[in-house]
């Protein structure tokens, strides 16, 4: 193998699909979960220290406020408007954020209904 150089290795594979959004997201969180949320798994009052490529650890790219099912959100927001987010953050947020919307439902639900008597 003279003069050959070895190939790139990434320590954990970016996304085939939106991959130059993923990379300026990412870039610009230095790699780390950009949640600074109030989670058990959080040093106190402190920004989550998942880092992309450590531990299993694959960042993904997300907004702000992930909503209850972010899969059926058409509009890709521009990438300033994104998120660095570890699995473990995004899947929390996602799921009190499905949790809220069940809650609101219920509460609107209740709001429309006529007494029979």
């Amino acid at each position: 193998m003279t003069g050959q150089t070895a190939p790139l290795v990434l320590a954990a594979p970016a996304p085939l699909a939106g991959r130059v959004e993923w990379e300026a997201v990412i870039g610009a969180a230095g790699e780390r979960c950009q949640c600074e949320r109030a989670h058990a798994w959080h040093k106190k009052g402190g920004r989550c220290e998942a880092v992309h490529g450590t531990a299993g650890v694959r960042l993904l790219a997300g907004p702000v406020e992930p909503g209850p099912d972010p899969s059926r959100t058409l509009i890709s927001p521009p990438p300033e408007e994104l998120r660095a987010w570890c699995r473990r953050c995004w899947d929390h947020e996602v799921r009190a954020a499905a949790r809220a919307a069940r809650k609101a439902a219920r509460e609107h639900a209740h709001d429309d209904m006529t007494p029979l008597f």
